[in-house]
């Protein structure tokens, strides 16, 4: 049923029961008819009555109703499992339907959604969307993001959350109140409606862009969190799809401003306009989606929520967890009942069906309504139709709301043995009428037909009984009934009994359309003498069929009051009441209109209004004969409307000026704001010529190619070179050179730069322990491994003032060289950058790690980028790359940059293993073929050559006292690489020994000698306030004491 036409029930017969209904159904005074059994495209009623279900419910029974395919796989899924709480269990039936869902095959589009999320109903799937979109912002950081951005004329759902979003105004009165306040609306893409009669399709979908932008803007980008709507408009529009170009713009807008955008596809997706989901028609990937109804056909309650993989990495960055769930989410029986569903549609092909098919049924739905006056548009796309219904065709004027016409169209059809969807409220969620079709995909074309004929037939007989219900009207007048009877037989004798055609001329529909706009004018309005009546009216009656007779006047049925005088014709008439058509009424539930602008407009019309005043004045003085008091009467006159009090003393609309509108309060603010505005400027006008001064003595060394003087164009020049300066302050590094000169003594030749967030640490916020940091596994074993070959530098972003002491407790015993923060990278571009070229060190020797390739975009030859660690125990990728690194030292490159650039677009660590296993196996053949002969220390360096390798450039050449030599280890059958690794190996065990022996002790000592310096600051800063108060006398020491020290 409707959103907007809840309660409307078909007539027909109802269930008969001697005792009221115990289920609390859609309507207290109703019953539903009962449904005995459902099969095929066809719903059989507990009173015999077969129904043609051409709307599937409510868009629902995309298979129709009783596929034994479907049941036996509910039947199966209950006799395994039927339920389990996803809190601590899974089932194979919901992975298998998020596969089926997710998968894309060759040729399909690409529509970039990961992971789902199953509920009970599209209103609960659209109320997780708004809660994950909330949350994604939520873990980002971003917690001003309270904003949902929607479009009228829209229906998500039922529940608090999906009902804020929506705007179908009957089922939002009893709520309006308590529903979410943070949503802004926007216009619907009402192609019928809202395009202007000279307004090209581009120009409108332009608009409707251009609406939404500025609605981003007045609310702030910063502030939404997403924009939502159905890709093709259900219930409340009616089947409407927006204009070419239109969801393609909406995508660049919510890109551009950092929004999300949630599509609602609970009716329109599941293959119901013939392609699965809606979207792929728009060309456009939608960081959310929604779906329902077909999803499970009918068979069981369910509906998905999907998203993208940025929304999963932005949960999976704060909590990583959703927070939020139901007890049935995910049901196992739902899940398989839908899985079975959506493997028949895949396998017969029927999202395809829908789309050829779907094109025949439009043909024949305008073939049917083409010459309907009442008709206004037939639009729709596959097995997704809807036949709006207007007053008038060219103005496009909707029916009044109590005329309900589409919902009788509806219970005609129903007669008629199908069943439509009706909507109303069209237009403005109020005025406007339309029936769907939304039939099964598997409804042969014969039922479809069956289904437009008798849509038709219900419309005609509409009609029809609107002109039999005129007739037997009491303020019908005689010729107006005589031409409705002819009308009405028109109507009768050109409509056949069948229900496939109904040949009615243009002409039957234009006379039934008089018929019913006199229908419903109301009966007690009095009607004008004969001659006052118009033109129209007095021109002779349609005239009847010959074997027609003249219907008699009918009496009215209440009678006359005999007491009741005969009107005179000179009596005054009575005054009729004023009826203020609905639509003319403010909607309250957007806000109390305010009265301040037709106010202000009034106001504008003051001096009319007071000339009309003084002239009415001296015209009434001049009448009296009196003129002293005349005089007096003007004089007063003029003085009141120079007051602004009006005549009579009263202040009527219009003859304040707009300054009495504003208060004492709000003056004084003006004021305060203006003298705050003028200093500013002041300023601002000072500040500048200030900056244009001439140069100091150490400004004009930096700036020698400005010379000092006081033409325009040297001051603009001194002025534009201060302000570079001062931005230069806030977007260069601290300093020239963020390290010191390198140490000749130290012996490490490599510098290696390592990112701290996300490369070592993990950070993250959870409600129950608040924020929390991770280590990464083997960051001790990587800096401590490291630090014998490299020159360790930690580069973050991270300011100081917090970074600093999360980086003492990684590294308690200083194997980092050096640790950089926040102020000493590079602004650029809207990007922080960590610009090596500042580091003071040869960049031919310098490798960086990170994980953010904006931050090394400066110099990306020297850059590894590993993915982030979102804290994984069992994550070895840093590890990994100690081989490689180490193989870097090792082999004394001269220009690191050219390693790195060979293993580009590859995995180092699986790039190098595969590298280093040729090298091995070419190493053991050329080995083999030295066997037997003598070997010798030149042997080693011949081994070496085979490698590419100088042994003036082997960092291993000479063997610690009490090894064997190099050649002799490669003639073991080492290589290079494995005796470093060794030295290595041993080298770092020492290190651990002596952090183990001596770690406790080192710290205690570096934690008195920090304790020592802190005294020591503190005295010297005692010291120097003190100078600020004693004499220097008193303040030095004496000789004696100075002695003594």
């Amino acid at each position: 049923m409707s959103p907007a036409t809840a309660g409307v029930q078909p007539d027909g017969d109802m269930p008969q029961t001697s005792e009221p209904p115990f289920l609390l159904n859609r309507s207290l005074d109703e019953q539903p008819h009962g449904v005995a059994s459902a099969t095929g495209s066809y719903l059989h009623l507990d009173n015999g009555t077969d129904i043609l279900d051409a709307c599937g419910g409510a868009a629902v029974a995309i298979l129709g109703h009783g596929n034994q395919e479907v049941i036996s796989a509910v039947v199966d899924q209950m006799n395994k499992v039927s339920y389990v709480h996803t809190g601590s269990y899974g089932t194979s039936s919901s992975e298998d339907l998020a596969r089926c869902l997710l998968q894309r095959h060759d040729g399909e589009f690409d529509h970039g959604l990961v992971k789902s999320f199953f509920v009970g109903s599209g209103s609960e799937a659209n109320d997780a969307a708004m809660k994950c979109a909330r949350q994604y912002w939520y873990e980002k950081g971003e917690t001003q993001r309270t904003y949902y951005v929607a479009r009228r004329q829209a229906y998500h759902g039922n529940t608090f959350g999906a009902m804020s979003i929506s705007s179908v105004l009957a089922r939002k009165v009893p709520y309006s109140d308590v529903l979410i306040p943070q949503v802004s609306f926007v216009g619907p893409a009402d192609v019928y409606h809202g395009q202007k009669p000279d307004e090209a399709r581009d120009e409108f979908t332009g608009r409707l862009l251009s609406d939404i932008e500025i609605e981003f803007l007045r609310l702030g980008p910063e502030n939404i969190i997403s924009f939502v709507g159905e890709t093709v408009s259900g219930a409340t529009l009616g089947s409407m799809a927006a204009p070419p170009g239109y969801w393609a713009g909406v995508r660049r807008l919510c890109d551009k401003y950092d929004i999300l955008l949630h599509l609602d596809e609970v009716m329109c997706g599941s293959g119901r306009i013939g392609t699965y989901f809606a979207f792929e028609q728009e060309q456009v990937q939608p960081d959310i989606v929604t779906l329902g109804k077909g999803l499970g056909g009918g068979y069981a309650p369910i509906a998905g929520m999907l998203i993208n993989d940025k929304v999963v990495q932005g949960l999976r960055q704060g909590t990583a967890a959703f927070n939020h769930g139901h007890t049935y989410q995910a049901h196992p029986v739902s899940c398989a009942a839908a899985l079975a569903v959506q493997k028949i549609v895949r396998r017969d092909r029927l999202v395809e069906r829908v789309a050829v098919v779907g094109v025949k049924l439009g043909e024949m739905l305008h073939a049917a309504f083409a010459e309907c006056v009442y008709v206004g548009d037939v639009r729709g796309r596959g097995f997704f139709w809807s036949v709006e219904f207007v007053q008038c065709r060219d103005t496009k004027k909707p029916f009044a709301r109590d005329v309900q016409f589409g919902p009788r169209v509806q219970q005609m059809a129903f007669k008629n043995g199908v069943a439509v969807y009706p909507g109303a409220g069209t237009v403005d969620g109020i005025l406007g009428d339309h029936a769907t079709l939304a039939p099964p995909y598997t409804m042969s074309i014969e039922e479809l037909g069956i289904a437009v004929s008798a849509l038709r037939h219900a419309y005609i007989t509409m009609l029809r009984r609107a002109a039999a219900q005129r007739l037997r009207s009491p303020a019908v007048a005689p010729p107006v009934r005589t031409s409705t009877a002819s009308i009405a037989r028109i109507v009768t004798d050109n409509s056949t009994s069948t229900t496939r055609s109904f040949p009615l001329t243009q002409l039957s529909f234009f006379s039934t359309r008089t018929a019913l706009q006199a229908r419903f004018t109301p009966p007690n309005k009095p009607s004008p003498p004969p001659s006052q009546k118009p033109a129209k009216q007095q021109a002779s009656p349609v005239p009847s069929s010959p074997s027609s007779t003249p219907v008699p006047p009918t009496q009215p049925t209440q009678k006359p009051k005999p007491s009741q005088p005969e009107a005179k014709p000179e009596a005054e008439p009575e005054e009729e009441e004023v009826s203020i058509p609905f639509s003319d009424l403010p909607d309250l539930t957007q806000g109390i209109p305010s009265t301040l602008d037709q106010e202000l407009r009034g106001a504008t019309r003051e001096a009319a209004a007071l000339a009309a005043i003084r002239d009415e004045v001296a015209a009434q003085a001049e009448a009296g004969g009196n003129g002293g008091s005349g005089s007096d009467g003007v004089g007063a006159g003029r003085e009141g409307g120079e007051d602004g009090t009006g005549k009579g003393g009263r202040r009527e609309k219009g003859e304040l000026p707009a300054s009495a509108y504003v208060s004492s309060s709000e003056k004084r603010r003006q004021k305060i704001a203006n003298y705050m505005f003028a200093s500013a400027f002041a300023l601002g006008v000072f500040g500048t010529a200030y900056a244009g001064r001439d140069w100091d003595e150490d400004e004009a060394k930096r700036h020698s190619n400005i010379p000092n003087g006081w033409g325009v164009g040297l001051w603009w020049d001194r002025v534009s070179a201060r302000t570079s300066e001062l931005l230069t302050y806030y977007h260069e590094p601290a300093f020239e050179k963020l390290l010191p000169d390198p140490d000749p003594m130290y012996g490490r030749p490599y510098t290696l730069c390592i990112s701290l967030e996300d490369m070592l640490i993990h950070s993250e916020w959870t409600r129950e322990h608040g924020w929390r940091i991770a280590k990464r596994p083997g960051a001790d074993y990587f800096i401590h491994y490291l630090s014998q070959y490299y020159e360790i530098v930690l580069f973050t972003t991270i300011p100081f003032a917090m970074a600093e002491g999360m980086v003492r407790k990684l590294d308690p015993y200083r194997f980092i060289s050096y640790a950089l923060f926040r102020e000493g990278t590079k602004y650029k571009d809207g990007e922080i950058v960590k610009d090596l070229s500042y580091l003071n060190r040869d960049l031919s020797k310098v490798i960086t790690l990170d994980t953010n390739p904006a931050h090394v975009s400066t110099h990306p030859e020297n850059a590894i980028v590993l993915p982030k660690w979102v804290g994984d125990p069992k994550n070895t990728d840093l590890v990994a790359l100690i081989p490689f690194l180490e193989y870097i030292h090792t082999m004394q490159y001269g220009d690191v940059r050219k390693i790195i650039k060979s293993f580009e677009g590859k995995d180092i660590p699986k790039e190098f293993a595969r590298r280093e296993a040729i090298a091995r196996a070419e190493f053991q053949k050329q080995l083999e073929g030295q066997r037997g002969k003598r070997r010798t220390a030149s042997s080693g360096g011949g081994l070496g050559a085979l490698l590419g390798l100088k042994p003036s450039s082997m960092s291993t050449m000479v063997s610690p006292d009490g090894q064997a030599s190099l050649a002799e280890q490669m003639a073991q059958g080492k290589m290079l690489q494995d005796i470093a690794r060794e030295q290595g190996q041993k080298n770092y065990e020492m290190m651990e020994k002596e952090i183990r022996e001596n770690g406790e002790k080192w710290l205690t000592e570096e934690a008195a000698m920090q304790e020592k310096m802190q005294q020591e600051a503190m005295q010297n800063m005692k010291q120097s306030f003190a100078g600020w108060f004693l004499s220097s006398a008193e303040s030095e020491p004496k000789p004696a004491e100075s002695g003594k020290q």
